[in-house]
């Protein structure tokens, strides 16, 4: 079993995006006939657009990192791609001291060859707590969809053994801190588990921030289990 970002390791367990559904449900939202040549124009539109949101939150995020650590007294460890599969990185990294804040705090799993980077570790009073940085337009607690014509696409959720969480981004930002703390926690046992937060960050068009928000989310330790035990048994 070599090494998987942990990233990557959570989207193993849901559905990947279907953009000619999604097409459909655009299309269907805006009024239009969903014909073969329409759906495929609007698939062609979306995956250009995730692509840019992703290339812009990349950069919205290098940024407001950039900035913090001048600011406070961090231990900064990089942002790099997680994605490391293949490698042997040191689980040593993992080693927190206490009244210590970090930025992108690099985090292994050597047991479940799992790699990733946190946002914002700050252990205060020894309790790990762990911050994440999302710049989408809305947080997102439930995966179900109104249409502006009043249509609901209902919810979905995860594979098992994790099907009773929502595919949203609340729940996603909750499972990939709850994965950090759990590993950082196996590695500094001394510690304990403290608060999970997603840093949302709002912005204009010009990427100005207009303003920041922090919404706590649980620490989902029985689902964490559920899917390092499902790793182990399956090698995926």
């Amino acid at each position: 079993m070599s090494y998987k970002g942990i990233k990557k390791f959570i989207a193993d367990f849901r559905e990947p995006i279907n953009f000619k559904k999604k097409a459909k449900e655009r299309l269907k939202e805006e009024g239009e006939t969903a014909s073969k040549k329409a759906v495929e124009e609007m698939e062609i539109i979306l995956k250009k657009e995730y692509e840019q949101l992703g290339e812009r939150g990349s950069d919205l995020h290098s940024k407001i990192q950039a900035k913090k650590a001048k600011i406070k007294n961090y231990i900064v460890e990089g942002w790099e791609d997680s994605s490391q599969e293949g490698s042997t990185p040191d689980p040593s990294t993992n080693i927190l001291k206490n009244n210590t804040s970090y930025l992108e705090k690099k985090i292994v799993s050597e047991k479940y060859k799992l790699i990733g980077y946190a946002d914002e570790v700050n252990v205060v009073k020894n309790y790990i707590n762990i911050e994440d940085i999302k710049t989408s337009k809305k947080i997102y607690r439930s995966s179900a969809i109104r249409l502006k014509n009043g249509f609901v696409v209902p919810p979905t959720y995860y594979y098992a053994p994790i099907d009773n969480i929502q595919t949203c981004n609340f729940y996603q930002a909750a499972l990939q801190m709850s994965l950090y703390m759990y590993i950082l926690w196996m590695y500094n046992k001394k510690l304990k588990p403290g608060t999970l937060h997603i840093r949302h960050i709002k912005t204009n068009d010009k990427d100005d921030i207009l303003e920041e928000e922090l919404i706590e989310v649980p620490y989902l330790l029985e689902e964490v289990k559920k899917m390092l035990k499902h790793r182990i048994k399956n090698g995926s």
